[in-house]
């Protein structure tokens, strides 16, 4: 059966075989829909991600490989699938779905034949079983998922990985361990045994019994009828996997010029900044008159300690490039993996003081701010689900919230002000962003929304900067004119405490 999916592949890639591609996704599509499920924990959002990924791998059926894992190439995929759709789902909806987390993660099947430990592992270690097996190198992922999402015996993962039957239980017995350590260090205390039974036995679910057509028709048709946000999803899919290809063969470039002395090829990532340069001079004036030298600067990324203490200034062109002086060390993590500050977890030992940013690169300016913390401080992250003091955004007044009904027009948000008088217009946007831009700026907390996702709303919050307080007194002065608004559109904060995705940073091991 696994020489099979490479058969039926090339007799699609070759023949055009609609019969061949069906029978692929028809072994496959659980396996797809339970990873996305895991991921974007949304049944609705994780057909689409299926679908994404059967018509990414009916576009590049003719490139895979001969030896390639299908099953495990179909996992990778499904976790890039769905990683860019939580990045589209974050910028309108990500707080409305976090209400409802916890039910989700509650959500098990039939308990029959599953020990109370499997049970229980399975609860804590679902919402972390993608992001452990992303840690594992690609072998021991693809003997994971041959193993235990599809329930091959050893002799049959061995063949697959071309090792013996002994080497095959070998390697994923060492996975498994790579595993429970993993979890381990976020609190999930089990055994290999229990860990192995959990996996196998609540990995892989039934998708949506129409599904499989769906998919196998978007997919032959290779993505032409789906809808745009579907096209996104894929886009961004296919991105991030020319992105992680291309840093696999930087790293064996980079070792081919180490061991042979070549220097016919040499690789620039960044440009390096002394004195006086055109670099220098943006970071003196890091404000709204730096945008076309932000623009126009050659391609290069900074970070280091800053040389304009207390500054705390900065902007963002509207192509995404930056430049900011006197931040701190968390607010370089947040940029570098798209979370707010009241999301982010950092280490005891996490680097003080302050530091300059400036990214002019076209492309992954966060893929390199990424790799530039990991080079220069040690610095990595993952998301997880921990419970958390947040505060939910709640109707308190449906008629009142529904008269800021939005009256149409392009998405805006944006402030301004005269003196210490301080505007912020948001014209159709989603209450998402009342809680991302002001509630968690200011009372420092993840901030749930419980009500419609899709709807839109036109308002504007109106503040007179406190003068001459302290800053703790400052923020509550702020905390009190914000919490008065959202009264009078018809909401209110309520705190609580509740399983929210969080990002968790640590020194890389």
């Amino acid at each position: 059966m696994l020489n099979d999916d490479l058969s039926l592949l090339r007799d699609y890639a070759r023949n055009h075989s609609d019969e061949a591609f069906a029978g692929l996704v028809s072994r496959h599509v659980n396996l797809v829909y339970s990873v996305a499920l895991r991921q974007v924990n949304d049944p609705h959002l994780a057909e689409e991600v299926t679908q994404a990924v059967f018509i990414i791998l009916a576009r590049k059926a003719n490139s895979i490989g001969s030896h390639t894992i299908l099953s495990g190439w179909l996992c990778r995929t499904a976790r890039y699938a769905a990683a860019n759709a939580l990045k589209i789902q974050m910028r309108r909806q990500r707080r409305e779905q976090e209400a409802h987390m916890q039910s989700q993660l509650e959500q098990m099947p039939d308990d029959a034949g599953r020990s109370e430990g499997e049970i229980k592992t399975w609860n804590q270690i679902a919402p972390l079983l993608d992001g452990a097996l992303e840690k594992l190198g690609r072998k021991d992922h693809d003997a994971v998922v041959l193993r235990f999402f599809e329930n091959r015996n050893f002799r049959e993962v061995g063949v697959a990985l071309g090792a013996s039957e002994a080497a095959a239980k070998m390697r994923v017995n060492r996975a498994l361990e790579k595993l429970r350590k993993f979890f381990t260090k976020r609190g999930v205390v089990s055994t290999t045994a229990i860990l192995a039974g959990a996996i196998s036995a609540n990995s892989v679910q039934a998708a949506p019994v129409a599904l499989t057509q769906t998919v196998s028709a978007m997919a032959l048709a290779k993505g032409a009828a789906v809808g745009s946000s579907t096209l996104i999803i894929i886009k961004g899919a296919l991105k991030v996997m020319a992105w992680t290809k291309a840093k696999t063969a930087l790293v064996v470039g980079i070792a081919i010029v180490a061991a042979t002395g070549t220097t016919t090829v040499i690789i620039k990532e960044t440009a390096s900044v002394r004195g006086d340069s055109i670099y220098e001079e943006i970071f003196r004036n890091p404000n709204s008159n730096s945008t076309d030298k932000l623009e126009q600067a050659q391609p290069t990324l900074i970070v280091r300690p800053t040389r304009y203490p207390n500054k705390g200034q900065g902007i963002w062109t509207t192509s995404g490039k930056g430049v900011f002086v006197g931040v701190t060390m968390q607010h370089l993590i947040a940029w570098a993996y798209g979370i707010s500050l009241s999301r982010e977890i950092s280490p005891s030992d996490i680097p003080t003081g302050e530091f300059d940013y400036l990214a002019t690169l076209p492309n992954h300016q966060m893929d390199a701010l990424r790799e530039e913390l990991k080079k220069q401080f040690g610095l990595v992250a993952h998301r997880e689900v921990r419970p958390a003091d947040v505060l939910i955004l709640k109707v308190r007044d449906g008629a009142r919230l529904n008269s800021f009904r939005t009256k149409g027009g392009s998405f805006a948000c944006y402030g301004t002000g005269e003196g210490n008088i301080q505007f912020r217009y948001f014209t159709n946007a989603p209450l998402s962003f009342l809680a991302e831009q002001l509630v968690e700026g200011y009372f420092e907390k993840p901030c749930v929304v419980q009500t419609d996702a899709k709807a839109k709303y036109d308002f504007c919050i109106r503040w007179e900067e406190p003068q001459d307080k302290n800053p703790y007194d400052r923020r509550k002065a702020l905390q009190s004119v914000i919490e008065e608004h959202i009264n009078q559109l018809g909401l209110e904060l309520v705190p609580a405490n509740m399983p929210i995705e969080m990002l968790v940073v640590e020194k890389e091991k």
